[in-house]
């Protein structure tokens, strides 16, 4: 007897919660979620779980097995995510047992981008690429990240440094 997807993907979130307490941590703040997302950064979920980020990128592809959405693997520069396929809120909750559903994601629905999650750690590590990603907090308002590689040298670093120096300014 075919289970349907809804079912398998709720038992398998909540086999997840009961078992991995870095899955438990990211299914309470996405329990927690006033708005949805219609894509999560490995690297904002391994900081929201507090976890090592290739605990969370194996713990992203269960999520997709389970068929809760699509996890997209970093490649040439860009960041590993998860496309979700349901609310967050509802796969945040159906993991801790309060709700017994997935709810679907409209079609008209508004959906934010990852904003209104504000903690970013200081490094993040990819895995496709040996690069570390560094965040630094330019303005009260203005955060960057650059990604570097793991064996930076510090002649590389002067390079880079320099590059920087170089770009047009206004004063």
């Amino acid at each position: 007897m075919n289970i349907p997807l809804n079912n398998r993907a709720i038992a398998g979130l909540r086999g997840l919660y009961q078992e991995n307490e870095a899955a438990k941590a990211l299914f309470d703040k996405f329990a927690e979620r006033k708005k949805h997302s219609r894509e999560t950064l490995a690297t904002r979920a391994a900081s929201l779980a507090r976890c090592d980020y290739r605990d969370m990128v194996a713990i992203l592809k269960q999520l997709a097995a389970l068929g809760v959405g699509k996890f997209k693997a970093g490649r040439r520069g860009s960041v590993s995510r998860m496309v979700w396929s349901y609310h967050l809120r509802s796969i945040g909750a159906a993991a801790q047992g309060s709700e017994s559903y997935l709810q679907d994601v409209p079609a008209d629905a508004e959906l934010s981008e990852d904003d209104d999650w504000s903690e970013a750690p200081e490094l993040l590590f990819d895995e496709e690429d040996d690069f570390i990603e560094h965040t630094f907090q330019l303005r009260p308002d203005v955060r960057i990240a650059v990604r570097l590689p793991k064996d930076i040298t510090s002649k590389e670093a002067e390079r880079l440094a320099g590059f920087v120096r170089q770009l047009p300014f206004e004063d």
